[in-house]
């Protein structure tokens, strides 16, 4: 998949605060850091390329692995409220590791989303996983929200 990294499709602003960009999932300008601008070029493609809805596309939500409070980039939710697609954003400065897949994998297992990805904005890997024997197969891109569902 490639992510559209044109900052005609972001909204950039910058003021005595410092700069920011603008969220759609969460409808606000949030802090601008290398891996929000990830974060958001993939939300740009998702909603504008894959025609994924924005009101089904969660960004940064708490998910409690063991005692531990995490968050997950992104969770792209079907048409029944059920977990879909879980992205991993990373900044575009690190690079994909072991570290990333197994911290997926670790979020995956309490989300229970069909698809996992994983991107720096260079790179953007993604796997489907079976509902039946949990086997988990690399595609090459996600499929459309209309296919999707």
């Amino acid at each position: 998949m490639y992510l559209n990294f044109s900052k005609e499709s972001l909204k950039i602003i910058e003021n005595e605060k410092g700069k920011h960009i603008f969220d759609p999932s969460r409808n606000k300008y949030v802090k601008f850091t290398p891996e929000e601008f990830v974060r958001q070029s993939c939300i740009v493609h998702l909603n504008q390329v894959l025609k994924y809805p924005i009101s089904r596309i969660s960004t940064e939500s708490s998910t409690k692995y063991n005692v531990l409070l995490k968050r997950t980039d992104l969770i792209i939710y079907d048409s029944n409220l059920k977990p879909l697609i879980l992205i991993e954003c990373k900044s575009f400065r690190t690079n994909l590791t072991n570290n990333t897949i197994d911290q997926v994998l670790r979020y995956n297992y309490i989300v229970k989303a069909k698809y996992i990805c994983m991107t720096n904005g260079h790179q953007f890997i993604c796997a489907i996983t079976d509902e039946t024997t949990g086997e988990i197969s690399m595609i090459d891109d996600l499929p459309t929200f209309d296919i999707a569902n």
